[in-house]
Formats: C-alpha cells, sequence, structure tokens
C-alpha cells in the first residue's frame, strides 16, 4: 500500500510530498499511517491533525467527508476540517481519512484503503454465497 500511496504522490496532478491515512475500526482501535520522506516540521500544513479530523467527523456523523462539506455544512461543527477526504462502512464500522494532496485523491486514497481493508472479508462471503470452486463459474 504505501508504495502505491508514494506512486500516487508522484503525479503530476498531485504533487504531494506527505501523505497520512488514519483508520478508525468503531472506535475501538485507530492506526495511523505517515507516509513522507520529510520531517514534520517541514510539512506545508498539519497534514495528520487534518486526516484525523476528517476521521474524527465521519466517525460521529457516519457520513463520507465529502458529502458532509458540500450537501450537509449544517452538520459541521467548530474544528472540523474544511476539506474532505474520508470514507465510511457503516456496516462494518470503519472509517478512513487521508490528507496531504488534493481532496479528491486523499478520498480515492482512503476509498483504496478501504477496498483493501474489507476485500477479504466479501471475498469470503462471495465465495460461501455461491460456494464457487473448481470448475463451477455462474449461479446454478
Amino acid at each position: 500500500m504505501t508504495d502505491l500511496v508514494q506512486r500516487v504522490s508522484r503525479w503530476p496532478s498531485v504533487d504531494a510530498s506527505v501523505y497520512v491515512i488514519v483508520v478508525d475500526f468503531g472506535g475501538n482501535e485507530r492506526y495511523t499511517k505517515v507516509i513522507s520522506d520529510l520531517g514534520r516540521a517541514d510539512w506545508l500544513a498539519p497534514f495528520d491533525k487534518l486526516a484525523e479530523a476528517k476521521t474524527d467527523l465521519s466517525v460521529r456523523t457516519k457520513r463520507p467527508s465529502r458529502e458532509l462539506v458540500n450537501e450537509r455544512p449544517d452538520l459541521l461543527e467548530v474544528g472540523d476540517p474544511l476539506w474532505f477526504g474520508s470514507v465510511v462502512d457503516a456496516d462494518r464500522n470503519v472509517v478512513v481519512g487521508v490528507s496531504g494532496g488534493p481532496e479528491q485523491i486523499d478520498e480515492l486514497i482512503a476509498e483504496l484503503v478501504l477496498g483493501l481493508l474489507l476485500g477479504p472479508a466479501a471475498t469470503d462471503r462471495r465465495n460461501q454465497v455461491f460456494s464457487r470452486g473448481p470448475g463451477r463459474f455462474f449461479v446454478e
């Protein structure tokens, strides 16, 4: 995942020297990953605090930050971020917030991380439902 985020951060339309990813597992556990070659003193903004705030906003509201910033500013409170970049899987109570680049790319990376986290569980369930195996490719 780190390698992929580093590659995205070097796209000409992104050009981000720092990415901070925060994953909240239902308030019980939180994981933070900083991807940067720069020391925090050289960051252009407090990306760690922004990623935490995006995550906290979505944990509190159970909504992605894009929806809140663009469509429901009435739900924003003092201290909430002005930029989006968090996604929510309400069924599994997982929120991913990202900061470091353009907010659309932050959101893209958050979706990617969420998909990577939840992909194996979804595949296991799908396999159970359809009982896939050798020689079985279609629902009968």
